[in-house]
């Protein structure tokens, strides 16, 4: 486990809080290509989710809204 200065403890924590509200109240996360993606839960049943392209575009679009611009995120496609 990662050491922590109180600062960055404290904040882990309010994260940690407010993901556990987000899927209380229906949201989703998803990393994707460096981006942090909020999105209802449904989102995840539509077909076009998990396509690329256009089709794919589109699931974005209407689905998700980028979160956290500016933080480090990595959806395991890389380093």
């Amino acid at each position: 486990m990662p050491t922590f200065t109180d600062e960055q403890q404290r904040i882990v924590n309010r994260l940690d809080r407010a993901f556990k509200d987000a899927k209380k109240a229906g949201l989703a996360l998803r990393v994707y290509d460096g981006a942090v993606l909020m999105l209802c839960e449904d989102a995840l049943n539509d077909p076009r989710y998990g396509d690329f392209g256009s089709v794919g575009g589109e699931w974005f679009e209407e689905c998700t809204t980028r979160i956290a611009l500016g933080l480090n995120a990595d959806g395991g496609a890389g380093r």
